[in-house]
């Protein structure tokens, strides 16, 4: 059986271990403590001043009107304010818990004044400060913290102890609560400053452009509800929105319903006219018309296969020419069965025609999803590849004159006119600063709507109508300060496109 002395020294050894690990925790705590603190505040400046200089730099154009060219700056101001209130929060909680931890290594406060503090490992009176207020104790070599405040904390601890223990328990454990509330709300609010911050400066900014800035020199014909499909006679204007045709005169006025079937669209940019009548198809497959003054609905085919997700028609004297998802299919105006021009295993998109061919898009679903501009007979045949290319736009229908195919390349950034024949393409205008939505011809120029640049970080922020020449040259912007165009058409004298963001339908007299 061991004696009392040796168990006394193996205790003392080992409450010395505890001891020595806990003063090393303390005094990596106070490093990681300061490292954090440095690090957060160091952080801050990296985000927030960077902010700060480019906001100073950007103020004469916020006050100027040109908010939608700093609208990304207003959000993420309070990026940095997220990240201060982050690494403050954790700073104050590691420096909690460090301060705990040093009260289990603080020594035993004087009873007292004049007399020595004791060693909280032994209780032997300490007599010898070391190096950062540590003294180790003579009897058992454990390190006591002796600073001014170590003693202190640990007197009041002490107090609280003997006074009330239960009191002193339930004391701490909601000082412990309250911290982790404390830092949990804390992140909340920066999350939030962060969300709403952003949120308002894309609300003052839509707010902006809504009121502030608009399509000079154009007219609003009507107010619309999503607007995605045009068609124009020499009296009105058809479109078509949540899968209904309304009309209205040219000059603007009362606008008019023609169909009262909602839902029945497949979609709703497959809306195409004749002289006398609009033709779309609906999600069963049915090829519906109706006459341009109104009246009833007419079915005059169905169509096997149809998504609607992906269809688009084109339409001369005589038919329809659907894209169904895996086929190109023809349909007669007058009625009949539908034939089948082709069939393909890669998805169907946009699709024009001439006097002989139908011309349309096919994308491969698979990586790189590279896309194919096609050629076929009206009559059906072989099918053409005119060119093979992943940057081709093939949800943005190309517009066609006696010679060459007009289409949106370069991932939305630029025309392309490629021979009908085949060959290569040239590219006759090029907009990187912002995407190409439509295209329309007329005469020896090209109209094309590109819509908002929602980073506003190069060129210009808005939306335009603009024109180049066939052949290439010098772009000519129309009007500006669009955000998402919808659709475009052209008549003898103007320009027509659906406002997305307005909800209005507008006109505006072409250039000479």
């Amino acid at each position: 059986m061991l004696e009392a002395a040796e168990v006394l020294r193996l205790s003392n050894a080992r409450n010395r271990q505890i001891a020595g690990l806990r003063l090393a925790l303390v005094t990596s705590g106070k490093l990681v403590s300061g490292c954090l603190l440095t690090a957060t505040i160091a952080l801050t400046l990296l985000c927030g001043l960077p902010v700060l200089l480019v906001t100073l730099i950007v103020l004469p154009g916020i006050l100027t009107g040109w908010l939608e060219k700093v609208s990304w700056v207003i959000a993420i101001v309070p990026f940095p304010l997220s990240i201060f209130v982050f690494g403050m929060g954790v700073v104050f909680i590691v420096r909690q818990a460090l301060g705990r931890l040093e009260e289990g290594c603080a020594a035993v406060p004087p009873a007292a004044p004049g007399e020595s503090a004791s060693c909280h490992v032994c209780g032997a009176p300490l007599t010898m400060v070391g190096e950062a207020g540590v003294a180790r104790c003579g009897f058992c070599q454990a390190d006591n913290v002796v600073t001014a405040r170590a003693l202190d904390r640990a007197r009041k601890r002490r107090d609280v102890i003997m006074e009330n223990y239960a009191r002193g328990i339930g004391a701490l454990t909601l000082k412990v609560h309250s911290v982790s509330a404390l830092g949990a709300v804390g992140w909340g609010v920066a999350v939030a400053v962060t969300a709403v911050g952003s949120c308002t400066a894309a609300n003052v900014y839509d707010e902006h452009l809504a009121t502030v800035t608009g399509p000079q020199g154009a007219k609003k014909l009507a107010d619309v509800k999503p607007i995605v499909s045009i068609v124009v006679d020499a009296q009105s204007v058809y479109w078509c929105g949540a899968h209904q045709v309304y009309a209205v005169p040219l000059q603007g006025g009362e606008r008019r319903l023609l169909t009262a079937e909602p839902g029945s669209m497949a979609t709703d940019r497959s809306l195409v006219g004749d002289g006398s009548h609009l033709y779309w198809m609906t999600t069963t497959g049915e090829v519906r018309r109706v006459a341009r003054t109104g009246g009833p609905l007419a079915t005059i085919a169905k169509v096997e296969g149809v998504t609607g997700a992906d269809l688009r028609m084109a339409l001369d004297a005589d038919s329809l020419y659907v894209t169904t998802r895996r086929s190109l299919v023809r349909v007669p105006k007058a009625g009949g069965p539908p034939t089948t021009l082709t069939e393909t295993q890669r998805a169907t998109q946009e699709v024009a025609i001439d006097d002989t061919h139908v011309y349309w898009f096919e994308e491969r679903v698979a990586p790189g999803r590279p896309r194919f501009l096609q050629r076929i007979s009206k009559t059906g045949g072989a099918v053409t590849t005119l060119y093979s290319q992943d940057s081709i736009s093939s949800t943005v229908r190309p517009a066609l004159d006696e010679t060459s195919i007009y289409y949106v390349a370069n991932y939305g950034n630029s025309i392309n006119r490629q021979p009908k024949a085949g060959g290569n393409p040239t590219r006759i205008a090029a907009s990187e600063e912002t995407e190409i939505e439509h295209l329309a011809l007329d005469g020896g120029w090209v109209y094309f709507a590109t819509r908002y640049d929602s980073l506003g970080c190069s060129g210009t922020a808005y939306g335009a109508i603009r024109r180049v020449p066939k052949g290439g040259g010098k772009i000519e912007e129309l009007t500006s300060g669009l955000k998402t165009p919808a659709a475009l058409a052209l008549d003898g004298t103007s320009v027509y496109w659906g406002d997305l963001f307005r909800e209005t339908l507008m006109r505006m007299p072409k250039r000479p």
